[in-house]
């Protein structure tokens, strides 16, 4: 470790935190000038089943100093205050805590104060705890600790079993592929592509973005045709309002959804049309109570960012091709009709979130966990067009019978050549 990388912490505003907690020495001789082994054992608990970092003994709460020699008290026969300081640490780690933690222990001399660093790792696997022992190796007792914005605290029943089912933070983690088929002329999600009027060849929440595109006029409608940039921020941003909307999620708590920026090409082609949509009584947004969402939208792509005390979540869009008529990754591509009629956007979507330790397990907790995956959950099985293909077993028997007659044909165009020549 460092000497700069402790200045930096005692110079800065907010000396303790999750990672970092000071310490007088004074707090770890008992009454009887005897090691406090109990404190210590607690304190480097809570680091390591948390997130690990710094215990720094030798200040004092407010950042001063605590002086020079403050380790002598520790001295025993041969060995110097410090040594025996840090052998006090290490037999602690090794017997008084389970399973036991490797701590490193440094000294440093900051303007001729003595100060000691017990940097301690975060866990590994299972939580650890402070034990007593009866008879040897077999334990009587435990005590699980954990840090907090307030220091250290007992672990509840409910954080134990979340500290032993998670040994890092939850995090979830997906992606999708959103293909919207538009008409041109229209600009509008057609019910449906062609002739194949049995097979739904886009899901069926992709309509719900015609919702916002029959707010656009005839006029300006002419002026969207003519740039296609703009058409595709224009169909992501609508999409992500989409996908907010369409979270299969119940709460007693409802909102309306962000605003649109002034930067937003929404505003530039909806109008005040779109702010009357977001408002709507039933186009309200189900969420958990305290959560906070930003939209945010650029030509490279638009984000979501949502989240509360307990998450924090994010989702991606950003536009990787876009086909004059209907994609490939479309099985019946081949066989729609009028194909020039169509544009489509494949959008690749990217969600992300990340929890935090609950330090208050909560109704708003549960719900903000259940919101998560719901999202992810909905991109799966209302968006994403891979999905939505490989829940069709049509289209496989249809390839079949393409494929043979592809056979077929050839074959007979063979014969036919074989004919010719003979």
């Amino acid at each position: 470790m460092k000497l700069q990388t402790v200045i930096n912490i005692l110079d800065s505003y907010e000396k303790e935190n999750i990672r970092v907690e000071l310490k007088e020495s004074q707090k770890f001789i008992t009454g009887e000038d005897r090691f406090e082994g109990k404190e210590m054992a607690s304190i480097i608990v809570s680091f390591a089943n948390r997130e690990g970092g710094m215990l720094i003994v030798g200040v004092k709460d407010d950042g001063t100093f605590e002086g020079e020699h403050i380790f002598d008290k520790f001295s025993v026969q041969d060995k110097n205050g410090f040594d025996k300081f840090k052998e006090y640490i290490e037999n602690i780690c090794k017997d008084s805590i389970s399973p036991q933690i490797f701590v490193e222990s440094f000294l440093f001399k900051i303007e001729g104060h003595d100060v000691a660093v017990i940097k301690i790792p975060k866990r590994l696997s299972i939580p650890h705890a402070v034990v007593s022992k009866h008879e040897g190796s077999i334990v009587r007792t435990r005590e699980y600790y954990i840090r907090t914005t307030h220091g250290k605290a007992l672990v509840s029943d409910r954080h134990l079993e979340w500290l032993f089912n998670n040994t890092d933070l939850p995090r979830i983690f997906s992606e999708a592929v959103v293909e919207i088929t538009v008409d041109k002329n229209l600009m509008r999600v057609p019910r449906r592509l062609g002739a194949f009027e049995r097979f739904p060849t886009q899901p069926q929440e992709y309509h719900s973005l015609n919702r916002y595109l029959n707010v656009i006029s005839p006029e300006t409608l002419k002026r969207l045709k003519r740039r296609l940039i703009d058409r595709e921020r224009l169909i992501r941003e609508i999409l992500i309002y989409s996908i907010i909307r369409s979270v299969d999620f119940k709460s007693d708590h409802n909102k309306s959804l962000p605003t649109p920026s002034e930067k937003m090409i929404m505003n530039s082609y909806m109008g005040e049309g779109i702010s009357h949509i977001i408002h709507q009584r039933d186009n309200l947004w189900s969420v958990p109570f305290g959560t906070s969402m930003k939209i945010k939208s650029t030509k490279e792509g638009a984000i979501l960012k949502f989240g509360n005390k307990s998450i924090l979540g994010v989702l991606t869009l950003k536009t990787v091709s876009h086909t004059e008529g209907v994609s490939e990754i479309n099985p019946y591509a081949q066989m729609i009709e009028s194909l020039n009629r169509f544009e489509t956007f494949t959008i690749a979507c990217e969600y992300q979130v990340d929890f935090k330790y609950p330090e208050d397990f909560d109704e708003d907790y549960d719900a903000m966990f259940e919101f998560a995956n719901a999202l992810q959950q909905t991109l799966k099985e209302k968006w994403d067009i891979v999905d939505h293909f490989n829940g069709l077993p049509h289209y496989k028997l249809l390839y079949e019978i393409d494929y043979k007659l592809n056979q077929l044909i050839d074959s007979k165009k063979q014969v036919d050549n074989k004919g010719e020549k003979g």
